[in-house]
């Protein structure tokens, strides 16, 4: 069989998966029946991990995909190791700027060296802000991430690298996003939902959507990554036991404020049954510490 260049093979796996995704009989069966809650809620022994693969949003109880794996430190228990692996697919205008021309000589060079120097930017990016990936109660989270598209042990996920200025996402990315949008959209890829105000999208009466979401307030990466200034701003924490808990117990549902308040995070009110019921702690001004 002929050479493929990893872009081509990751890009068919991603289709192939979110077609089984889609036809998924019961979505919602991965976290709710056929998790062990007793085993899924107990705290991680120091050296235990687990993981996450969850390509659909329907799979996922926060309704956001993830892919990652999760460990405790041996030597500092306070310490969670978080593995993911980023295959980047540069999209077609992007891939003729780096000369990157699927079956061409050279091309698989290029595309590992592309690679290669996103992951070295992305993990500068976490050494910078590591100091802010902790909560009130000293938790840490150390982020390990990895382009390698045979590195088997950790699940992947995908980020298309667009040649043009956008609105980020998890799953799409520009040329010159900044580190701290890329410590936010990665943490939306272990599950993590967004915990500002929508601005910008809006619904046809002119409302702006997901206006039922839980909003975060204090410093929270996850509602306002850009007021963080890496090296210049004092190391505190930038997020909540909420968000630790559900990276490091991520199926765990039970007495789980975080996963309820999650449910309301992509609704909006006119949305067929509203904005749904969630615990009380959801709307305070102190969430989610």
């Amino acid at each position: 069989m002929g050479w493929q260049t990893p872009l081509t093979v990751f890009a068919s796996i991603f289709v192939c998966a979110n077609a089984f995704s889609e036809n998924l009989a019961n979505p919602f069966a991965n976290f709710t029946a056929l998790s062990n809650q007793e085993e899924e809620c107990r705290e991680l022994a120091p050296g235990e991990e687990r993981t996450v693969k969850e390509p659909h949003y329907s799979q996922s109880p926060t309704q956001v995909p993830r892919a990652f794996k999760v460990s405790r430190d041996r030597a500092n228990p306070k310490q969670f190791n978080v593995q993911l692996k980023l295959v980047l697919v540069p999209h077609e205008s992007w891939r003729k700027k780096i000369g990157f021309v699927v079956g061409e000589p050279g091309s698989e060079e290029k595309y590992k060296a592309y690679q290669a120097k996103y992951e070295a930017t992305i993990n500068s990016c976490f050494a910078k802000l590591k100091p802010y990936l902790t909560d009130e109660k000293g938790h840490q989270l150390n982020f390990q991430i990895t382009t390698d598209p045979y590195e088997r042990s950790v699940p992947a996920s995908f980020v298309s690298i667009v040649d043009k200025h956008i609105r980020e996402n998890s799953e799409t990315w520009s040329p010159t996003t900044d580190c701290n949008t890329m410590v936010h959209e990665i943490l939306h890829l272990t599950g993590l939902v967004d915990g500002y105000q929508e601005k910008w999208l809006r619904m046809a009466n002119g409302e702006v959507r997901f206006n039922c979401r839980s909003i975060e307030n204090g410093n929270s990466m996850m509602a306002d990554s850009h007021r963080l200034r890496p090296g210049k701003d004092k190391p505190s924490p930038y997020l909540s036991i909420h968000h630790i808990l559900a990276i490091t117990r991520p199926r765990c549902t039970r007495d789980n404020v975080y996963m309820e308040c999650a449910k309301n995070a992509y609704r909006s009110s006119s949305d067929p049954g509203g904005c749904l019921d969630v615990p009380e702690k959801c709307k305070d001004k102190k969430w989610p510490r």
